[in-house]
Order: structure tokens, then C-alpha cells, then sequence
């Protein structure tokens, strides 16, 4: 063997992809059933059910947009709606699926689209209660776009929200507003819709100030339900170019090595790096200070090895039951939710790590210096 990359070309893009078969073959060899047949409640926080059976569905390929924090290329193609109600129906027939989970990069285009694929969706499943949740602009959103998708058992929406601040969201070329941005969030909350967006910090265009606009903004009308995250230049993205020509990332390999380890981020913007860290640990005192977090009612030890339990939802007061937990140490445990009745997401926690989570921005800085330390010692050792 040689050893050596072999470029054989660039794929044609299907532009019918209703053509395209489900994906039936591939499920079943990779063990889909025992898959689904395996999953907890607290596997992920959009699980509801006891014992979810969830199904991950692509409706388009690509994306229309042109975000700098983002690798475009191909064009844009849609599934007809048609096409995609029969592949859920055989999937709940198939699988006994109670959850689809739309992962597209953008997964509704236009209104008509949207209310057409409700309308059907809620004819097909009628009398079930399988739930879904999808992604969309908040250019988008309107009374009658969140009425529609809530009244066919959509109960959760991803928002790219980015920032508060229009400096960074057009440095960003997101094309939306923050008037746009305030309007998705109100209208979520006002119908009981789990809000599944994030801020995005550290564009070229962040300074100190966008990033107290974004900050505060959150503090006084987003209730803790959008996550905070850092910008990071990937591979190929617009932003990861402008790193590479102007020096912030030196060595592209060590780079990509290091991408998903915790701290490290490329300060892109003009602030300086204590500035830049700072601002930082900002974000993350908001985020542990702003997210409502409780310890549970009761937590009992079934049979089987996993756990019953009930807590009280911190925003609505509900009482909230749930069975089926896979939880490995029960003195150390912490979990985000979605109230089974309002829809709002928080944390439940053992006493202790609740602690640890309400200190969270100090234990991220330590977590950030350990990685740092262990990242150097690494690259010493490559150097010998």
C-alpha cells in the first residue's frame, strides 16, 4: 500500500432526491431496532417518553444560506412532502417510531411548505402521539407558522439566533435581525414551544459591548433556554480562510486535532486576548446564573437497574414523573430536561452536582487550563 489519497473527483449532487430509497438497508445493518430498543429518557433533553423510540430524518440537501461560520457548497434541494410523509409512515409502521428528528440544515424554506407538511404530518398521525422537532429561521416564524406545527405534535424548534447585536449577525451574513430574533423567541414562549436555539460568541465583529448587547438581551427575555457556544473556524468556512491568512492558526493539523477539545477557540476578533477571555467567562456566568436548575422529589432504583424520578418544574410548578432513567452514579448526575408540561428546559441534579453546576464558569476555567496544560505536554512529547 502506498499509502496516498486518491482525489477520484467531486460526486454529482441528486437533484431529484425523492429518488433516493430511505434508508431501510443501512438502519437494519447497523442494529437500528436494538438501537431504539436501548434508548433513556436522559439520553437527550428532548426525550419526553419513558421509552423513546426516536427516528433522525433529512427532508433537503444543504443549505441556501451563506453564514461565515459554515462550509457551503452544492445546491440546494428539497424533498417533496409528499416523499417525506411516506417515509415516516413506514417508519412508524416499520419501527414504531414516537419521535422524528429533522436534521437539516434547513428544514423549512418557505410558509406554504411548512403549513402543507403540518397539515399532512397531523393527518397521518392521527390519534398517535409522536412528536417532532425541526429547525428554522426566525425570519420565518409568525402566530399562524407556531399554531400550525403545535397543533401537529411539533413541540420544539431549532433557531440559529447567533447574536443580539446586527454588527455581528451581518459580519456573520446570517440576514436576519435581532428584531427578528426577539419576535421567534416571544412567540415560542407565548405557546409553550421548547426553544432549542443558541448565541454564538467570538465573531471578527465581536467586541465587549456586542457581546453585553447579546448578554443582556438574554438575561431579561430568553428565561434560560437558549445555550451560549463559541464560534469555531471550520475547516473550509469562510472565517476558517481568513484564519489561515492571517495567521491565527499556525498549524492546521495540531488544529484540527484540538477542534472539539473544551478551550479551544481562535480569538478572531480585535479585543485583545485578556479581553477575549474575559468576555468569555462572561458568557458562561450568564449561562449557569440564567438556567434554572432543581434536585429531584424522589429517585428510586427499579429491578432492571435504572431510575424512577420526579422533580418540580421550576417554571410552571408542575410535577414531573419519569421512568427509565440510565443514570451510572446517583451521587453524581445532572441532566437537562423539558418540563412535560410547559415545554421548558432546565437542569435536574444531584445536590452536589448541582454545586458543581451552579459554579460552572469557575469549573469551565479550570477545565480550560487543564486542557491547555495537557494539549502542551502533548505537543512536547511530538517534538522529541
Amino acid at each position: 500500500m502506498n499509502q496516498k489519497l486518491i482525489f477520484t473527483g467531486e460526486r454529482i449532487n441528486k437533484l431529484n432526491v425523492d429518488d433516493l430509497p430511505f434508508p431501510d438497508i443501512g438502519y437494519d445493518e447497523m442494529g437500528y431496532e436494538e438501537f431504539m430498543a436501548n434508548q433513556h429518557p436522559n439520553y437527550s433533553f428532548w426525550y419526553q417518553d419513558d421509552f423513546p423510540r426516536p427516528y433522525t430524518f433529512v427532508s433537503s440537501r444543504q443549505c441556501p444560506g451563506v453564514c461565515t461560520f459554515c462550509w457551503h457548497y452544492g445546491k440546494f434541494r428539497m424533498r417533496s412532502i409528499n416523499n417525506m410523509i411516506a417515509e415516516m409512515k413506514h417508519a412508524i409502521e416499520k419501527y414504531n417510531v414516537n419521535y422524528f428528528y429533522m436534521v437539516d440544515d434547513l428544514w423549512g424554506l418557505t410558509k406554504e411548505r411548512l403549513l402543507d407538511f403540518c397539515k399532512k404530518y397531523k393527518e397521518m398521525t392521527k390519534g398517535k402521539n409522536i412528536k417532532w422537532l425541526t429547525s428554522l429561521k426566525v425570519n420565518m416564524v409568525d402566530d399562524e407558522i407556531i399554531q400550525a406545527l403545535k397543533g401537529a405534535n411539533g413541540y420544539a424548534i431549532g433557531f440559529g439566533l447567533e447574536s443580539m447585536s446586527q454588527t455581528v449577525l451581518d459580519s456573520m451574513k446570517k440576514y436576519i435581525t435581532p428584531e427578528q430574533i426577539d419576535k421567534a423567541i416571544k412567540l415560542c414562549l407565548k405557546y409553550n414551544i421548547n426553544i432549542q436555539g443558541s448565541f454564538i460568541f467570538g465573531d471578527p465583529a465581536e467586541t465587549m459591548e456586542t457581546a453585553m448587547t447579546t448578554l443582556e438581551y438574554y438575561k431579561n427575555n430568553c428565561q434560560g433556554q437558549p445555550i451560549f457556544e463559541f464560534v469555531k473556524p471550520y475547516p473550509n468556512s469562510p472565517i476558517y480562510q481568513m484564519c489561515l491568512r492571517e495567521g491565527l492558526i499556525k498549524d492546521k493539523m495540531d488544529f484540527v486535532r484540538n477542534l472539539t477539545v473544551m478551550g479551544t477557540y481562535v480569538n478572531m476578533t480585535k479585543m485583545s486576548d485578556k479581553e477575549f477571555n474575559k468576555m468569555r467567562n462572561l458568557v458562561m456566568k450568564y449561562q449557569t446564573k440564567c438556567r434554572k436548575s432543581v434536585t429531584p422529589i424522589s429517585l428510586e432504583k427499579d429491578k432492571k437497574g435504572f431510575y424512577s424520578l420526579s422533580e418540580k418544574c421550576p417554571y410552571c410548578g408542575h410535577i414531573d414523573h419519569r421512568n427509565n432513567w440510565d443514570i451510572p452514579n446517583r451521587y453524581l448526575y445532572g441532566f437537562t430536561v423539558v418540563c412535560q408540561k410547559c415545554y421548558m428546559r432546565y437542569y435536574i441534579a444531584s445536590p452536589l452536582s448541582l454545586i458543581l453546576y451552579r459554579n460552572y464558569h469557575l469549573l469551565y476555567r479550570f477545565r480550560i487550563w487543564k486542557d491547555k496544560v495537557i494539549r502542551k505536554m502533548k505537543t512536547r512529547r511530538q517534538n522529541k
